[in-house]
């Protein structure tokens, strides 16, 4: 349905990308990041225009004056030294969703809907994959912004098994997918040292599918 309102393929994975992160905002280069490997810049600069002229993504300039604070504590060559090094473009162009396009609400709960089908049947193939110790999804799933992952899975796994599925997972939604995959020794270890990366994704708000460290 995405697709036949959309007009093709491309131009139906970036509004995926896009519907799954109603609140972000991207820029040109981040999103060649984010959808590069599907997408040659481009076919991603022709459909994001096209995007933008149906409605559904608004480009706006954003400025980027003050962001080097390196720059105003230097002095003389210094200052200069600084400026060439950490220089970057006074405007920056980015994109996010236009939240009054008026099929917002459709598309972002089809989209959604799409996620939570295939959430399902991957929560059960990673389950098939060895002995999963907690397995929680944060990140995009639950619309939660920096946080360092998407899926958290703790247990012994076939590493070369779950890249393949994660593989498929990625090309069946058209969206980029990080997960993390972590032993029990490694889990509690970090656990103990209260890191930091861990703690972002413990403390974010996320879906919790499989916990059975509490009980071990």
């Amino acid at each position: 349905m995405i697709e036949q309102l959309f007009g093709n393929n491309s131009r139906r994975k970036i509004a995926e990308f896009f519907l799954t992160r109603i609140h972000d905002s991207f820029s040109f280069d981040e999103l060649k990041n984010y959808l590069g490997e599907s997408l040659s810049p481009k076919i991603l600069k022709e459909e994001i225009g096209a995007l933008v002229r149906l409605g559904l993504i608004e480009a706006y300039w954003q400025n980027n004056a003050g962001e080097n604070e390196s720059e105003k504590k230097a002095g003389g060559k210094k200052k200069d030294e600084a400026k060439k090094q950490n220089s970057k473009p006074e405007k920056e162009m980015r994109f996010q969703v236009n939240l009054s396009f008026p099929l917002l609400p459709e598309l972002h709960s089809l989209v959604l809907k799409s996620i939570i089908f295939w959430e399902q049947k991957l929560v059960k193939k990673i389950k098939s994959l060895g002995s999963i110790g907690y397995l929680a999804f944060t990140g995009f799933f639950t619309d939660t912004n920096h946080t360092p992952t998407d899926i958290l899975i703790v247990g012994r796994v076939n590493k070369k098994r779950l890249a393949q599925v994660m593989r498929r997972f990625q090309i069946e939604l058209h969206l980029p997918v990080r997960y993390t995959l972590l032993s029990k020794n490694e889990y509690e270890y970090r656990m103990d040292i209260t890191d930091r990366f861990l703690y972002d994704i413990i403390e974010s708000k996320k879906i919790v599918v499989v916990d059975e460290m509490k009980k071990s």
